[in-house]
């Protein structure tokens, strides 16, 4: 049993709809696609719309990351400082090798580098909030009962909106 559920339909400059992003569930798996901003707030506002405690952070154990437009990965963040408290623990992410390290390099590591243990300041990494799964791109991979094919695409001009200046 598959189904797609979308939870954001909206683009970087909306203020009305979340970011475009969707949960995957097969049999009683969950599994998000990307990790939008504002996340707890979003899956409460759900949680409480829908009268379902399926929409928690605890569910954001699984997340593939499909590019690293802040849009797609803002919230990742925000999961991370859940890991620490262990909701959800250590979320595997899903991606291409080279996704997962600019997602680290670029975005990640300035909020989540250092952690306060204690008195001290304690050095982290990717793997301590997180464990990454490369995906490969020139073949399907085995996610554990069902395959994902990764295809290369591009964002189209279209979907610009014409009121911006920078446009």
């Amino acid at each position: 049993k598959v189904k797609l559920i979308p939870l954001g339909v909206g683009n970087s400059f909306s203020a009305i709809h979340y970011y475009a992003h969707m949960l995957l569930i097969i049999n009683e798996r969950r599994i998000q696609i990307d990790c939008p901003a504002y996340l707890n707030r979003m899956l409460r506002e759900y949680m409480l719309r829908f009268n379902d405690k399926a929409f928690s952070i605890e569910n954001y154990s699984e997340v593939i990351i499909t590019h690293n437009h802040e849009d797609h990965v803002a919230g990742v963040e925000e999961l991370g400082y859940g890991s620490i408290r262990g909701v959800p623990k250590r979320p595997k992410l899903y991606s291409t090798q080279k996704i997962l390290d600019e997602l680290w390099n670029e975005s990640l590591i300035a909020g989540l580098r250092w952690r306060m243990e204690g008195k001290k300041f304690i050095e982290k990494g990717f793997n301590d909030y997180f464990e990454p799964i490369p995906l490969r791109t020139e073949e399907p991979n085995e996610m554990g009962g069902f395959q994902l094919e990764i295809r290369k695409a591009f964002h189209t001009e279209r979907h610009r909106m014409t009121r911006y200046p920078y446009d």
